[in-house]
């Protein structure tokens, strides 16, 4: 017996500074051992398996702990590790992560040194040093989870360096290839658990390795977990998914390359799409992608990818792009936890009658022997007698995280689970545990929503319509206080972060703006942006910012179940913006449209005053160059503007230089003297005659030859004329911007302000700034120039008089208190005047008070909006810009009106300032690349905008910025259209969609597709659970939620079928009552099961066989079957001589008495499936099978080898002789053109009766024979 202390000498030379290797204190290991003998136990010559290959290394360990005994300083090492030992599995594992070529690429782009790389996995950290820095310089780059691309692309190197180090808590240096056989001995030492020894305890234990060959057993009640991690299934896992991912960058070159060809020749959709066919793209090893869609050089064609995926195919160069970058893009960053919801955030969320069950028993507070007492909630249950440091609670979540790991978490979810496993409900103790803390309040005294979603502190209560995420966060976590149902002010923000995990993720996303308000159409776009990365990884957006989550959804859905969910939760969002915005809670289609038609319209005015801040103001100087290059086309910018052109002689008036862009815009071509305005007289008092005298334009540069320009220029039309016209359209596009602004900012203000605005009695007032002159007379004021443009608004509702500020360009309304008591005309000595502002064209009427105290407004769109936006237009008086610029005929490009327009309307336009701000270096009104503009837009500039590659400081820099600032988000696509055809909205409710389930409607089912994991690296879940060797007692197949019937993967266990959960890759909720297992895959086409089957048949070793082998192949081919299946059938097949259709075979097939019919019916053909024949004469045996295919589109195709009879009544019937590869015929039968198959069970010789076995159900039989 070997006794494993932590006491004793760590003898396996760790790493310096590391921290020494943990093993149970005490833990005693019993095993057997072997009669001791002098010589080494022989290993056998051959093998590939696991215990050969651990016993090689064991040998191999043992010697090389001798040899760490020697004294040396140097890392001992391992060499010849054996490839097929578990350690050298996993080992090689950690090679084809770090080679591949996402982390290689990155490395390369990082200019890392190889041969200093090293990697900690438990904290997914990786360092090293640059090439370019000397052998002195001993500097070392890190990156770890917070670097989302090392996040992304390393994520198989933490994987796999966690299981090959039994999470090493320190770095090391990974294999760069998979072929690396050289290891650290401490390495092997932590993995096979040798623990802490001697030198005496090793050199013992080296001898006792190198004579039996076996490492030390490990307790299965203790390191049973690291069996399970370790296990081939899990390896089989993690390369799948390398190989996926490595495949998923070979389809991004092969993307880049057609995009570029696009770029560079503009194609039709048609021509897109060929490219998509013939372009070849390699899939490699161990992928998931079907082997039956593979050519023998293991490629396939984009287009079949693409397709495979579940992707939409792209038909134009932007959904090219935009598949590219939705492939790049990092997914989502998964949180151990989820969203805290548990059972409740399920696929198919916990039943109510489960759910009720579990309310009942927290509510009596005796789960076992476990006892709540008196806690509001199992929050509060946990946190009793926890102390937390201040700091602690500022992250929540790592609070609850601690509370989920503690003893008493832990205890509390076992004992539920002990409750609820006599009820035969699949649930983890995990999940139980964060289920039962998503029931926040053990004693109901806390009402929540009707809506059922959030507590009455949010949506339904009016006054939170225009608050800021971070108010509406602070209040749930006050109501929570406050009504008992969190004990502590520190209490309450975990609790209320804990509820609205599952329930409202969007609260808890990191520097929401606080201009991004509920009820406005930027939460809209935020939340909808939230609810997709929800979808794909549930909780992961809590980690994120709102920069973050915008430019995610910046990448628009690539696949139907995508629009789907992005449809779903625009429409969750839209219906509360209908309520904030007076239009009401649709509930219908018709108010549904209303809410939509009303959305788009405010989104499409707001997006073209977003985008007209682009616009630059119109300039005679751009005007007139413009006419300059089409007249004078070999002459350059440059040239037109160089200062090279005087006058001979010289005059006094026009002393020069002048360019040519200088005599266009002045309109002058020929200079005379002005004559004196008094006579000159010479020295004798005479008068002397002074004519004016011409000046002749001459030209100090070669490159401007005035002489020969001249006559050009004279005839050059003037520019005013398209200058005014230019600069009007301009004018009026910044009055409809100001407007823009002001309907957008009222429209999102606090249901109060907005209800003074629109239902109280109204002034609108300037407020003038004075200065007092002293006259004769007395102290009179004069009027100083403005130093902005807002107004202030009087209101009085209700009796309560309230006073605001509005200033559109800075997006703001404040109330000012200190202009309560002062009368319109007034002055609030000495320094300020209100002025009364009444724009035309409207009733005193529209001034009055009108009560309506619980009605909503629609803000953004009423006749006291339009009112105060048309008082801000007059206030401007843009119009007089407009009168002056009508005046002018000729220009200069430094008279004062060009520099005071420029500067007026620049101080009109929010997003020049935002700008000039970010070309200056000052971020606080953005998130690094992107700012917030007037509107409620998000607005990319510098990297985000993917224009901007640098900006200097100053207003040019700015000025050039504004042109290429770019609306994220997809914040500006308005409310999207329903997606007919592919589900049914109006049938199918919401709960399901918010759990990331994507939906659609097949026939009379509504399919649930969303237990497909909502990433864009996982192929159909149905597809790998019937492929995957890992999960084989899994299937696909149809069964009841409530009174629909829903589609979706489920596993086999405890001779019980359950639903699948492919997020946890676990077994969930209660067994399925009458599941009925379906074929998983996306029906091929006629065409693409022909190729699919030529290519199955071209492999080496492939044949069709006899008409079974043959019809299972098929359905391999379609991927309809799983490729265990050929084998089964020829295990049960060849058991008894003389006939194929043995028990067995029949069993697998599901064939009894009671199925087994006459009369074919292709209204009964649900999915493709084998047809098996049984004769009606002689000894009525099983005599022949075919393959029946079922389309997408509903056509039925029958596969025939080896059945003369059959093909003889096909032909008679009139069906074509059409032979596929492997010898067999097949025919199309759709439409009911099944006569000859009719005809052919009819035979009176060689007639016969037929069992369908579908797919599904041939799969389903098969898992089952292996559970």
């Amino acid at each position: 017996m070997t006794t494993l202390t932590s006491s004793s000498h760590y003898a396996l030379r760790t790493p310096a500074n590391a921290a020494p290797l943990q093993t149970p204190v005490a833990q005693t290991i019993i095993r057997h051992r072997r009669e001791a003998t002098a010589e080494p136990v022989p290993l056998p010559e051959s093998g590939s398996s696991r215990e050969t290959g651990d016993k090689a290394l064991a040998a191999l360990y043992g010697h090389a702990l001798l040899k760490s005994l020697e004294g040396s300083h140097d890392e001992v090492m391992v060499e010849n590790v054996p490839h097929h030992s578990t350690f050298g599995q996993w080992w090689a594992q950690l090679g084809r992560a770090m080679e591949s070529r996402g982390v290689k690429d990155w490395l390369v782009k990082q200019n890392a040194d190889m041969n200093s790389v090293k990697i900690s996995p438990e904290s997914g950290e990786i360092s090293f040093k640059l090439k370019s820095r000397t052998a002195s310089d001993r500097r070392i780059e890190r990156y770890g989870p917070s670097n989302a691309r090392w996040a992304d692309v390393g994520r198989f190197v933490k994987e796999a360096g966690s299981v090959a180090s039994s999470n090493c808590p320190f770095s090391f240096q990974p294999p760069l290839s998979e072929d690396s056989s050289s290891v650290p001995l401490w390495l092997i030492g932590r993995f096979y658990g040798e623990g802490n020894l001697s030198d005496d305890e090793a050199r013992t234990r080296a001898q006792a390795l190198i004579r039996d060959n076996t490492f030390v057993e490990r307790p299965s009640d203790y390191y049973g977990y690291l069996d399970e991690a370790r296990s081939e299934d899990k390896l089989g896992e993690q390369k799948a998914a390398l190989a996926d991912n490595n495949t998923r960058l070979n389809i991004v070159i092969s993307l880049k390359d057609l995009i570029s060809t696009v770029t560079k020749d503009p194609k039709t959709s048609d021509q897109i799409l060929d490219l998509l066919n013939t372009t070849r793209v390699r899939v490699e090893p161990d992928s998931t992608y079907p082997q039956a869609l593979l050519n023998a050089n293991n490629t396939t064609s984009l287009k079949e990818y693409i397709t495979e995926k579940g992707w939409n195919i792209p038909k134009s160069l932007p959904e090219l792009r935009n598949l590219e970058a939705a492939i790049l893009s990092p997914a989502p960053q998964p949180t151990r936890y989820g969203n805290y919801g548990g059972a409740l955030a399920w696929p198919i969320p916990l039943s109510t009658i489960n759910q009720q069950k579990l309310k009942a028993m927290l509510n009596r507070g005796e789960i076992g022997n476990i006892s709540t007492g008196s806690a509001k909630s199992v929050l509060d249950y946990l946190m009793q007698g926890r102390v937390f440091d201040p700091s602690d609670l500022r992250n929540p979540r790592s609070v609850i995280d601690t509370l989920i790991q503690s003893p008493k978490g832990k205890a509390l979810g076992e004992a539920i689970k002990a409750e609820f496993d006599a009820l035969e409900v699949e649930c983890s103790a995990e999940d139980w545990l964060l289920t039962a803390l998503s029931f926040f309040n053990l004693h109901p005294t806390y009402p929540m929503s009707s809506k059922g979603d959030i507590p009455v502190a949010q949506l339904e209560r009016g006054d939170a319509f225009g608050r800021s995420a971070q108010q509406i966060f602070t209040r749930v976590a006050d109501d929570l206080l406050s009504s008992g149902a969190a004990t502590s002010p520190e209490n309450a923000r975990v609790h209320a972060h804990l509820l609205l995990s599952s329930r409202a993720p969007e609260y808890l996303v990191k520097d929401i703006p606080e201009k991004v308000t509920l009820g406005s159409h930027s939460w809209v776009s935020f939340t909808t942006a939230v609810a997709r990365l929800e979808a794909r990884s549930p909780g992961s957006t809590a980690s994120m910012s709102y920069g973050d989550v915008m430019l995610a959804a910046e990448i628009a859905p690539i696949s139907a179940q995508e629009q789907i969910i992005e449809y779903e939760a625009q429409e969750r969002a839209l219906k509360y913006w209908g309520l904030a915005n007076g239009l009401g809670y649709p509930m219908n289609e018709t108010s549904k449209k209303k809410v939509r038609d009303a959305y788009n319209e405010q989104i499409s005015e707001l997006k073209t005053a977003s985008g007209a801040q682009n616009t630059p103001m119109p300039t005679a100087k751009d005007i007139a160059l413009a006419e300059l290059k089409k007249a004078l086309p070999e002459m350059t910018e440059k040239q037109f503007e160089e200062k090279c052109l005087t006058l001979e002689p010289y005059i006094p008036d026009y002393p020069g230089p002048y360019s040519v862009l200088d005599l266009y815009l002045k309109g002058k071509f020929e200079f005379y003297s002005e004559p004196p305005q008094r006579a000159a007289t010479d020295l004798q008092g005479n008068f002397i005659t002074q004519d004016a005298y011409k000046g002749t334009l001459v030209s100090s540069s070669t490159n401007v030859n005035i002489t020969e320009l001249l006559p050009t220029l004279e005839q050059l039309p003037n520019v005013a004329e398209p200058f005014t016209k230019q600069f009007s359209e301009y004018s009026h596009l910044i009055e409809r911007n100001t407007a823009a602004q002001v309907k957008h900012l009222i429209a999102t203000q606090p249901l109060n302000i907005r209800r003074d605005l629109e239902f109280g009695s109204i002034t609108i007032m300037r407020e003038d700034s004075l200065k007092w002159k002293k006259t004769q007379a007395a102290l009179t004021p004069e009027i100083l120039p403005r130093e902005h443009n807002n107004l202030i608004v009087r209101t009085v509702r209700n009796g309560q008089r309230r006073t605001y500020e509005i200033d559109p360009t800075a997006g703001r309304m404040i109330e000012r208190l200190d202009l309560n008591g002062v009368a319109v005309g007034g002055i609030r000595f000495p320094e300020k005047r209100l002025v009364e502002i009444k724009p035309e064209g409207y009733a005193d009427y529209i001034y009055t008070e009108h009560p309506h105290p619980t009605s909503i407004p629609y803000s953004f769109d009423s006749s006291r909006t339009h009112l105060i936006a048309d008082a801000f237009k007059e206030h401007i008086d843009i119009k007089s810009y407009r009168d002056e610029a009508q005046g002018l005929t000729t220009f200069d490009t430094e008279i004062p009106f060009y520099k005071k327009a420029q500067e007026f309307f620049f101080d009109l336009i929010p997003l020049r300032s935002a700008i000039v701000n970010f070309s200056n270096g000052n971020i606080q009104d953005g998130f690094g690349d992107l700012i917030f503009d007037a509107f409620g837009f998000v607005i990319g500039l510098g990297a985000a905008a993917k224009g901007v590659k640098a900006l200097h400081t100053g207003a040019s820099a700015a000025d050039k910025a504004i042109r290429v600032g770019k609306i994220l988000g997809r914040a500006a696509v308005g409310a999207l259209n329903p997606i007919d055809g592919l589900i049914d909205l109006g049938k199918i409710g919401i709960g399901l969609a918010k759990k990331g389930v994507g939906l659609a409607k097949k026939g009379t089912h509504i399919v649930v597709d969303g237990f497909r994991s909502i990433t864009r690296n996982a192929d159909d879940v149905g597809s790998v659970l019937i492929s995957s060797k890992h999960l084989n007692k899994a299937s696909v197949g149809t069964f009841k939620v409530g009174s629909e019937t829903v589609q979706g993967p489920a596993i086999f266990k405890n001779d019980n079928w359950y639903a699948y959960n492919p997020t946890k890759n676990e077994a969930f909720g209660s067994a399925l009552v009458n599941f009925k297992p379906t074929n998983a895959s996306r029906p091929l086409s006629h065409a693409d099961l022909t190729k699919s089957w030529d290519k199955l048949m071209a492999k080496p070793g492939r044949k069709s066989g006899v008409c079974y082998t043959a019809s299972v192949q098929l359905g391999e081919a379609e991927q309809a079957l799983s490729s265990n299946v050929l084998d089964a059938i020829r295990k049960s097949a060849s058991t008894v001589p003389g006939t194929n259709y043995t028990p067995a075979y029949l069993e697998l097939m599901g064939i009894n008495p009671a199925n087994t019919k006459s009369i074919f019916n292709p209204a009964e053909i649900s999915e493709s499936g084998l047809i098996n024949f049984k004769s009606l004469h002689g000894e009525k045996n099983f005599k022949h099978t075919v393959y029946l295919q079922k389309t997408e589109k509903g056509e039925l195709f029958l596969y025939n080898f080896n059945g003369v009879p059959l093909d003889g009544a096909m032909l008679k019937n009139g069906h074509p002789l059409k032979q596929v590869s492997g010898g067999g015929f097949v025919y199309d039968i759709s439409h009911g053109n099944h006569k000859g198959l009719q005809d052919y069970l009819d035979h009176p010789i060689d007639g016969a009766e037929y069992t369908f076995t579908t797919a599904g159900t041939l799969n389903a039989n098969v898992q089952k024979l292996k559970a």
